[in-house]
């Protein structure tokens, strides 16, 4: 690990310690989203057959639906998501949180799609049908993931204010190490559990329709 690692993992630490105190209420609710959707997929798991009424006999067949197929597929790659985008949030990685987050935005309008017959495979996901405040800030997350201005750049890597004392800078006085934001983090966490609540949503109604 070079010096540059070691000072990044550090002030990664130490960011993550403030984030933790600072938004405790926040992560709490994340765990406590995790749990609920944790107890929506018990019954799922594994139940990879359903009951079938055959000449006045019930039998066991196997499931096939190519769109519940193609549904669980997704979800269960925004599910991943989770933890890696609250340890990158609480570590001060905003923009790689924002490429995940907008991943998930995009996840979670696919899942709509995919449930009404209108996903695109060469086109991004329309975001109509999501409420307006998601609307609202999928430009955001996209200039973020994009790192489309110098301004999306310093939201990770700031230039120097002069009242850095510990950081290390290049020539031009960005940042080589995280810096945490207050701010940004509560957003992006606040945006992180809306996700996850609509998530949870659309896995209760997956398995009303099974």
């Amino acid at each position: 690990m070079t010096q540059i690692e070691a000072a990044i993992k550090n002030a990664s630490e130490k960011i993550e310690r403030v984030t933790q105190a600072h938004h405790a209420r926040l992560l709490k609710e994340h765990i406590d989203l995790s749990i609920e959707i944790h107890k929506e997929l018990i019954p799922l798991l594994n139940n990879l057959t359903r009951d079938e009424n055959r000449n006045g006999q019930t039998v066991k067949v196997v499931r096939s639906s190519r769109t519940h197929e193609e549904w669980e597929a997704v979800f269960s790659v925004i599910n991943m998501a989770a933890g890696p985008i609250v340890q990158l949030i609480c570590e001060g990685l905003y923009l790689q949180a924002y490429c995940i987050v907008r991943q998930v935005l995009e996840g979670i309008a696919q899942l709509h799609h995919i449930r009404h017959g209108t996903r695109q495979i060469t086109k991004a996901p329309q975001i109509n049908h999501l409420d307006e405040a998601l609307r609202r800030i999928y430009s955001p997350l996209s200039q973020g993931a994009h790192i489309a201005t110098h301004d999306a750049a310093q939201i990770q890597a700031p230039s120097a204010s002069g009242m850095e004392s510990t950081l290390a800078f290049l020539p031009h006085g960005i940042s080589l190490i995280p810096c945490y934001s207050l701010e940004l983090s509560r957003d992006l966490l606040e945006i992180h559990l809306a996700l996850r609540r609509l998530l949870l949503s659309h896995l209760q109604e997956h398995g009303s329709h099974l």
